[in-house]
């Protein structure tokens, strides 16, 4: 095969590939999650392999609750948890994600945003919400 004829080849092989992936992305994309849906990862799922994440934003919901917005993946794999402390006018919440202990073996890469309900004894527009330090933070194994 020529040195042309064999770049065709390559470059062929490799935009098909590259197409292939696009279009995998684009039909499983991002998501939202319904939060009513009964499958949620979030609250008391029990997660392996864990480590602390950040939220993407928060906003307060109702007079006492901070709905908390994260980035996940495949719900019938990823699942997240929070921990928090509330003290005074300060929130500090911390959120865990991890593999869900029912996970397949094979996950799709999706990317869903879960919800977070955190009840609040203080009026929630009142708090302060702060990141809670990783190192307070207790992971499962």
């Amino acid at each position: 095969m020529t040195g042309h004829r064999l770049k065709k080849v390559l470059s062929f092989c490799l935009l098909a590939c590259l197409g292939g992936c696009l279009i995998g992305f684009a039909l499983s994309g991002c998501s939202s999650k319904d939060p009513s849906d009964n499958n949620s990862s979030s609250g008391s799922t029990t997660l392996k392999e864990e480590h602390v994440t950040s939220w993407n934003e928060y906003k307060v919901t109702a007079p006492q609750e901070i709905t908390f917005t994260v980035l996940s993946g495949d719900p019938a794999c990823y699942g997240v948890r929070e921990v928090h402390e509330e003290s005074g006018n300060v929130l500090r919440v911390g959120v865990i994600q991890g593999i869900r202990q029912d996970a397949p073996e094979i996950c799709t890469a999706v990317g869903v945003y879960e919800e977070i309900k955190i009840e609040t004894t203080a009026p929630a527009e009142q708090l302060t919400v702060e990141e809670m330090p990783a190192e307070e933070i207790t992971l499962n194994s």
